[in-house]
């Protein structure tokens, strides 16, 4: 099976080759009604392009349960239940404007921006939760605290 027309360098040429595959496997007579294929065609740059098929809708489940998570342990462990009001909003606008500057620099979703940005919430987290919690630990007025 020869995929000369799909360059290497389009990722939508990728993803698109890879549902083209998995229809021709499925349109397979001997694969009709089953779960489990039994013949299907396999190379290892079908696992690149499937990471290519999901890493965006990974990337926003992942952001979204994190920043809920984050969110939800912050209501727990911070003193007061007002930091869930800056918790989930700061790290939302600070994770957005990461985003935006991946962009502006033209890096491109792959394997390692990709662990680096699920990573970066856990250091969003660190820098706000250091701020919030010594602003609820000072005693006195929000002039005194700020």
């Amino acid at each position: 099976l020869y995929m000369s027309n799909v360059s290497a360098g389009d990722v939508q040429q990728s993803i698109d080759a890879l549902k083209s595959q998995r229809v021709v496997n499925k349109d397979q007579p001997i694969n009709k009604g089953k779960d489990d294929w039994s013949f299907f065609t396999y190379h290892e740059q079908y696992l690149i392009w499937e990471f290519y098929s999901v890493a965006v809708q990974e990337l926003i489940l992942s952001t979204i349960l994190g920043v809920v998570s984050v969110s939800l342990i912050a209501l727990i462990f911070i003193p007061h239940w007002t930091a869930i009001v800056f918790v989930a909003p700061l790290i939302s606008m600070l994770y957005v404007d990461l985003l935006g500057v991946l962009q502006l620099a033209g890096i491109h979703v792959n394997a390692v921006s990709y662990v680096t940005m699920v990573m970066s919430i856990g250091l969003l987290v660190d820098f706000i939760m250091h701020v919030l919690l010594r602003y609820y630990e000072i005693h006195g007025d929000r002039e005194t605290r700020t």
